[in-house]
């Protein structure tokens, strides 16, 4: 299976970009979310970010996971990951592909797409009707959404719930430090980790100070991280 990663970027106006491939090439004159195969070694932030320069001469910054799709073209097995990304500058030139357009994610429909690409499409065009979260989000998120002239609908967890979506949003922060490309997105990502980590805590009848208390103590018993201790094996 050959691993693919596809930008869903969107500039300053909320539209998407989207790319027509060229004659000659596979899925020649059908519309597609610009990407590249995965080099060995790279995150999918890195793969992206080089594809959109080598492809398209522009500058991306990829920053959430949009979702995945398999799909087969004859003989060949894909996996397409979608990021979106926000477009950061460059003039567009086109290497894979003989046209381009900014549109509005409710105009995707009237494009005809690569097949492995249609979910992703279909799931911008669902979006654009109603934007649909259900999903745990910071305290003042919906204060900054009122602030934008935007209205929102929000319900207060019971106990059970919170605990699940926590945990659910630890996965998820986890997954977005391991697919961090440099140092600055990785302090981020770890940031957003602690502070779900704090909650967690709370849930367990306990809090950040005497989270710590038992991190120093385990530290203080059994040593950190720091020394780089690679165990091999033990022999009784």
């Amino acid at each position: 299976m050959i691993e693919v990663a596809a930008a869903i970027i969107q500039n300053a106006q909320g539209e998407v970009l989207i790319a027509r491939r060229r004659p000659g090439k596979s899925q020649e004159g059908l519309w597609e979310f610009p990407g590249g195969k995965i080099e060995p070694g790279e995150s999918i932030r890195q793969c992206l970010q080089r594809e959109l320069v080598e492809e398209m001469g522009i500058t991306i910054l990829p920053y959430e996971a949009f979702g995945t799709n398999e799909h087969s073209y004859s003989s060949t097995h894909i996996k397409l990951i979608a990021w979106k990304a926000e477009y950061q500058g460059g003039e567009i030139r086109l290497v894979d592909h003989d046209a381009y357009r900014w549109v509005l994610p409710e105009e995707l429909g009237n494009y005809v797409f690569a097949p492995a690409d249609i979910p992703f499409v279909e799931r911008l065009l669902l979006e654009s009707r109603k934007s649909t979260y259900h999903k745990l989000v910071r305290d003042r998120i919906p204060e900054i959404i009122i602030s934008q002239g935007k209205t929102c609908r929000t319900r207060i967890l019971d106990y059970g719930e919170y605990a699940a979506e926590l945990r659910t949003k630890l996965n998820e922060e986890t997954e977005e430090y391991l697919n961090a490309d440099s140092d600055g997105q990785a302090l981020e990502e770890l940031a957003d980790m602690l502070e779900v980590i704090f909650a967690l805590a709370e849930i367990h009848g306990s809090d950040a100070a005497a989270l710590e208390k038992i991190r120093a103590s385990k530290a203080n018993q059994r040593g950190g991280f720091k020394d780089r201790v690679f165990l091999l094996s033990v022999e009784s």
